[in-house]
């Protein structure tokens, strides 16, 4: 849905900020060029999920009614810091910075926070 709006809207944006949503469930491939080309010249993109698990990278699969009731497959995407910030340079991100904020509990998940700005163009 999020990639769809994006690419029939005319709307420019200064900051596209996205909260334990569309980066996790969308392919990075489709969702990070639709944001780049809707942000304006310096413009920022942040986003927060969960950490990725050491080791299991790229896109997930997992089912959204747990074990019961109607299946529900969906996708999720997890990297680690370095891999966003690799994924976001890779599509013209600069100053990207990829942390994970610890839980307050250190027995509790903490949340991954990831923050790129698209360059300033010529003009701008």
């Amino acid at each position: 849905m999020a990639v769809d709006y994006l690419k029939t809207t005319e709307e420019r944006y200064d900051a596209v900020y996205l909260v334990w949503g569309a980066f996790w469930f969308t392919d990075p491939s489709r969702l990070i060029p639709a944001i780049r080309d809707r942000l304006n010249s310096g413009g920022t993109l942040v986003f927060f999920q969960a950490p990725a698990v050491d080791g299991c990278y790229g896109a997930q699969g997992m089912y959204g009614n747990g074990f019961t009731g109607k299946v529900l497959p969906i996708q999720r995407w997890a990297y680690s810091e370095d891999i966003w910030k690799g994924i976001l340079m890779n599509y013209g991100f600069l100053d990207v910075e990829a942390r994970v904020l610890e839980a307050p509990d250190p027995d509790n998940l903490g949340t991954l926070i990831v923050q790129a700005r698209v360059p300033h163009s010529a003009g701008g």
